[in-house]
């Protein structure tokens, strides 16, 4: 019935069995927590390009395959939460937090440092994004089998990642004034309903096209005006 609710399944997996073992390895030796996260990134990564080589899926999947042996699945997943959850434990560590506007003032010289994690944080989000427009709009030539496996494994963690820069960025005072317009009190109440809109909104948009009358003329602007009604 609320086919869009399939994500909590693997929150609550990840939650539960993924977040304490981490943890437990963690406190045990950093290296060992950090280790588990390489291997939730890679199993990940592998599962996805061994899964969508099997069933075929293209770069951009669209289908039910896709859908329930793969979209869904935890094992597909935890290679962006095992990202958050390093970058979790990076942000409580003292020595990085609280350390780094010191090493910074420091070394005034070192301008790069943010302008290099914004490129490549820029660089890894808009070319998750718009990096098939060029093959799906029939400018260029399709890619193998294998490059869409490839492009399939490593998009999400590629995006995350990207995020994850720049959360360490703005946590750790590189760059203040994208921190300040992020950390604006005006975002705060969206934010916060962005998660009950995304469970509801399906719903509203089932009863206006389900309840329609008369046929749909689906195009772009009908999309976004029936989905913001």
């Amino acid at each position: 019935c609320i086919s869009w609710t399939w994500y909590l399944a693997n929150d609550v997996q990840f939650t539960l069995i993924l977040a304490p073992i981490f943890v437990y390895l963690i406190i045990r030796c950093w290296k060992y927590g950090l280790a588990f996260l390489v291997v939730l990134v890679c199993s990940a990564a592998i599962s996805n390009y061994v899964l969508c080589l099997s069933i075929g899926c293209p770069a951009m999947p669209n289908s039910i395959d896709y859908f329930t042996q793969i979209y869904v699945k935890p094992y597909t997943r935890w290679s962006t939460y095992a990202i958050g959850l390093g970058v979790g434990w990076l942000l409580s560590q003292p020595s990085i937090t609280h350390e780094a506007p010191v090493r910074r003032l420091r070394c005034n010289t070192l301008v790069f440092i943010p302008l290099l994690g914004l490129v490549l944080a820029c660089g890894l989000c808009l070319s998750t994004v718009y990096g098939m427009y060029g093959i799906f709009s029939g400018v260029q030539v399709p890619l193998s089998s294998h490059m869409e496996a490839v492009q399939n494994s490593l998009s999400r963690p590629a995006f995350i990642l990207g995020v994850a820069i720049v959360t360490w960025l703005c946590a750790t005072g590189w760059i203040e004034p994208i921190r300040a317009f992020l950390s604006w009190l005006g975002f705060r109440m969206p934010a916060r309903l962005t998660y009950t809109i995304y469970m509801v909104h399906p719903i509203v948009v089932m009863m206006i096209y389900f309840g329609q009358h008369t046929p749909i003329l689906l195009n772009n602007l009908s999309i976004v005006s029936d989905q913001t009604v």
